[in-house]
């Protein structure tokens, strides 16, 4: 489906009504949980929403901004904790990235932005600045307190494993049609400590 964009990006600036706002921020949500993103459209958002198609162009130069702002609080991994321990801290990001791509919601706008995103550079980085790489520092934080401790070899190449860990989780949670999340935190921290082959 071709990316919808704004018809009259010169009146833009005008100041948001934090009703209406959240009106359509709240429509986009229950219209992406009911018709997917495919059939996700402005008119249908303006419609449920209770206002002009127009209202939503000053606001969103694309179906995917507006997606991206109303799914952010689904779409935001948050920060590792620091739990003190090395297979605490790992289980914890595990149950974090497990449990966002497991939300409806999060699926939806992830599929969105490998469709959608190839072309806009500017909403590329929105995701990726906003829902991937605060988490993944934080990981990367809770292997380095990892490698303090000597739990990893001062040689690990930190990113692999995070790649690792994120791309089995993306597989088991949005990929297989059921999803397998079953233990897959403990395996994958046993893996990684330990190079245990479940």
């Amino acid at each position: 489906m071709a990316t919808e964009e704004a018809p009259n990006p010169d009146v833009r600036g005008r100041p948001r009504d934090p009703k209406s706002h959240q009106a359509i921020l709240a429509a986009t949500l229950e219209l992406l949980n009911e018709v997917g993103y495919p059939r996700l459209t402005m008119e249908g958002v303006a419609k449920r929403a209770g206002v002009g198609k127009s209202t939503i162009y000053r606001w969103w130069d694309s179906r995917l901004d507006l997606l991206l702002e109303a799914a952010a609080p689904h779409i935001a991994i948050g920060v590792v904790p620091d739990t003190g321990s090395t297979r605490g801290d790992l289980m914890a990001a595990l149950d974090q990235v497990i449990a966002t791509y497991a939300d409806r919601v999060a699926g939806h706008v992830i599929f969105a932005v490998i469709a959608g995103l190839e072309d806009d550079p500017r909403l590329r980085a929105i995701f990726r600045d906003t829902a991937v790489l605060p988490w993944r520092a934080s990981l990367a934080e809770a292997i380095e307190r990892g490698k303090a401790r000597g739990d990893f070899p001062s040689s690990l190449d930190v990113q692999f494993v995070i790649d690792l860990l994120v791309g089995m989780v993306f597989q088991r949670v949005l990929v297989v049609p059921e999803p397998m999340t079953d233990g897959l935190a403990e395996r994958l921290v046993d893996l990684v400590m330990n190079g245990n082959l479940p």
